[in-house]
């Protein structure tokens, strides 16, 4: 006679506990940090920086823009974070 366990409760569907899903951080900040350089690197390259100092005004904007990206894009994962929560 083979030994059985408790009943499992056939015919009744068990809900599954809901798993939170959160957005990776990190992955936002680095997308948004690229971006905003890309962004900073066109603006200075539209704005003409030509000359002497063309240099430190496009690491200068190429480095606003990093920080304005990286800002946004932590911004949107809360966002995100909050609508899902």
């Amino acid at each position: 006679m083979p030994i059985q366990g408790p009943p499992t409760g056939q015919g009744r569907a068990q809900p599954r506990p809901a798993t939170r899903r959160a957005p990776r951080y990190r992955s936002f900040v680095a997308v948004g940090v690229v971006v905003g350089i890309l962004l900073g690197l066109t603006v200075a390259w539209l704005l003409g920086a030509r000359g002497d100092d063309s240099t430190s005004a496009v690491v200068l904007m190429a480095l606003a823009g990093g920080l304005v990206g990286g800002w946004a894009g932590a911004l949107v994962a809360v966002l995100i974070d909050r609508r899902s929560a």
